[in-house]
């Protein structure tokens, strides 16, 4: 259902990035901040392949889905000495009663939308994860095997997996074009090049988009967006080199630090997307280029996460021009540490490109 060559996931993308598009050529000329529309554009693709919803900015619920998902991305971000001694839990912590209620909020909105898709099921049609879910559990003869609860998890891991991430890397990769504008122009020509103004871009257009692709690959390098991974737990005795690791030792990779490596990256410090272009101009990764993690435990929403970084960015930089308000600052290129790393606010004007 979420495989990157599945056109009905395509299709949801593409339908999203014209109405962001559309959006955005209303606001044309004049300063945007793009977190809200970037947000809404990423929350939709992942309602509606989850229970099948997509909302207009001033949709109570939709403020309601971000609001749990923005709080508890938050409070996981600032992190807390309760993560290091567990037992402190018993105590009174503002962060843990925050995450507590925003998860609560997440959780009713999921069994609410459950009890929906119950109730309107159908074996012959699968509208989406939800349908999925629930044919797998019933078909199992068994509901013990595929609880309710296992199907609201599996949908709020989605949920986490597909919608801060994404946007934060589309607000990285608009922030680092502001100040490299340059890179826009090459990634405007490879476009104009190798897709023209007659059509969108769509994912057979991959091979023909090394640029773009290469660019985003370095937004996400010089800025993970999880500079420290989700942490892990040792399920038995093992080591690292000469440093044993005893069984139910939580064990931290340090994406930043892999990703800034002097040994491994030229200059890791700059901004160069052709890092990631081989002599043939062709686009290649480097074994030390881990964004999503490695191995089993590799994020769940790689797949989705790529196909609408590329799909997004496309669309974007084929109809759009994206320069700096005249006035106004050149984003704020540190960010904004945690689990999540986001750039701190700024705004961009928007320039159509096609007629």
């Amino acid at each position: 259902m979420f495989g990157e060559g599945s056109n009905t996931l395509q299709n949801i993308v593409c339908e999203e990035a014209a109405s962001l598009c559309s959006d955005l050529s209303a606001q044309s000329g004049q300063p945007v901040d793009l977190e809200l529309p970037l947000m809404q554009a990423v929350t939709n693709v992942v309602c509606t392949l989850v229970f099948g919803s997509t909302y207009q900015p001033h949709d109570p619920e939709f403020h309601s889905v971000m609001e749990y998902n923005s709080g508890i991305v938050q409070t996981i971000a600032r992190g807390n000495v309760v993560d290091i001694f567990p037992w402190l839990k018993i105590f009174p912590n503002k962060d843990l009663k925050k995450l507590k209620e925003c998860i609560r909020v997440r959780d009713e909105l999921l069994s609410k939308k459950l009890e929906e898709h119950k109730a309107t099921y159908s074996p012959e049609e699968t509208r989406d994860l939800l349908d999925a879910l629930l044919k797998g559990q019933r078909s199992s003869g068994d509901e013990s095997s595929i609880t309710d609860d296992h199907v609201l998890m599996t949908a709020a891991e989605v949920f986490g997996a597909g919608v801060e991430t994404t946007s934060t890397t589309l607000l990285w990769m608009i922030a680092f074009l502001l100040h490299h504008p340059e890179v826009q122009d090459r990634i405007h020509q490879e476009l104009d090049k190798q897709i023209g103004r007659d059509r969108m871009p769509t994912l057979a257009d991959r091979g023909r988009l090394p640029y773009l692709e290469s660019t985003l690959c370095e937004v996400m390098r010089i800025r993970p967006v999880s500079p420290v991974l989700i942490p892990h737990v040792a399920l038995r005795d093992t080591s690292l080199g000469e440093h044993s690791i005893p069984k139910g030792t939580r064990v931290l990779v340090n994406m930043w630090s892999i990703h800034h490596d002097p040994q491994e990256w030229d200059e890791p410090d700059k901004f160069k997307p052709e890092r990631f272009l081989d002599a043939d101009g062709q686009r290649f990764s480097p074994p030390c280029f881990l964004p999503f993690g490695a191995g089993p435990r590799v994020c769940v929403g790689e797949s989705l996460a790529k196909l609408e970084l590329f799909l997004f960015s496309g669309w974007l930089l084929q109809r759009f021009t994206f320069t700096v308000p005249q006035g106004a600052p050149l984003p704020d290129l540190q960010g904004r540490f945690g689990v999540v790393l986001q750039p701190l606010a700024y705004t961009a004007s928007v320039t159509p490109r096609l007629c």
